[in-house]
């Protein structure tokens, strides 16, 4: 096996960790847009029927 062969190796290596760390960092930000998403609507919920919100004024 020569050099070449190596590197390619390393490559496909380095690019395989890369896909699998951008995949976590995606699953992480969804989870934190659920639980945002999550917190909003238990806040929205636990307003009283016939109370209103007025936003901007």
């Amino acid at each position: 096996m020569d050099d070449s062969d190596a590197d390619g190796a390393g490559d496909r290596d380095l690019r395989d960790r890369m896909r699998e760390l951008r995949a976590a960092r995606t699953e992480t930000r969804r989870a934190r847009r659920r639980a945002r998403l999550a917190a909003w609507t238990d806040f929205v919920y636990s307003i009283p029927p016939g109370v209103g919100i007025r936003i901007g004024g």
